[in-house]
């Protein structure tokens, strides 16, 4: 437990300038958050106040999203609801592609949450940091925490959250899933691969070999 006070004083002891938090799953209590003296900030994987909460990532693939990024805000009390200190801006944001997966489109937004926490760090240090923007209550939305059981198919869903439901879930071993032999009977909205074939059929043949 970081709140716990014996982690408090041995972070204390460290003497911080600013504490940086990553996919980090505990809330910060008011005396870890107001220690270091250029306070706590943590980089988040959405474009908040999307998808505030623990699946952000996740969300965005079951959701269907065409596009992502990240923030970093100042810490607060409440679960990722702090003003934000950078964004990233919509003509730079992450494209989430036909065949990502959670764990593809992890990967490339940490490299991006990585360059804009040490970009935002620098900026505080330099005493060049631009003021923080609250965020915008109206447009809050919440990523919930995911269960392996969320993995598990529905098979009477419509093709497309089949399809996201498969991206998504990366240990499909891990739900008893071993064989997937599907016929895909609505491919509407989706695109072709370079085949020819609908974006949905190659996905599950791959995952019928795990």
């Amino acid at each position: 437990d970081v709140n716990a006070p014996e982690a408090v004083e041995k972070i204390r002891s460290w003497k911080p300038d600013c504490i940086a938090v990553v996919a980090f799953g505990q809330f910060l209590k008011e005396k870890l958050l107001n220690l270091p003296r250029f306070g706590c900030i943590n980089c988040h994987y959405s474009l908040l106040p999307k998808y505030r909460g623990a699946s952000p990532v996740t969300e965005a693939i079951l959701n269907g999203d065409e596009f992502t990024g990240v923030s970093i805000i100042r810490m607060g009390m409440g679960m990722d609801d702090g003003p934000i200190l950078w964004k990233t801006p919509i003509g730079m944001a992450e494209q989430i592609y036909p065949y990502d997966t959670t764990a593809s489109l992890m990967e490339r937004l940490a490299f991006a949450g990585g360059a804009a926490l040490g970009c935002t760090l620098l900026n505080i240090e330099m005493g060049r940091q631009a003021p923080p923007v609250p965020q915008d209550s109206s447009r809050v939305s919440i990523a919930r925490k995911h269960k392996r059981t969320d993995g598990l198919i529905k098979w009477g869903s419509p093709s497309a959250v089949i399809e996201r439901t498969c991206r998504e879930a990366e240990q499909l071993a891990d739900h008893g899933v071993t064989e997937l032999n599907v016929i895909a009977q609505d491919t509407s909205g989706y695109g072709l691969d370079l085949y020819g074939k609908p974006m949905l059929l190659p996905l599950l043949k791959r995952l019928s070999e795990i």
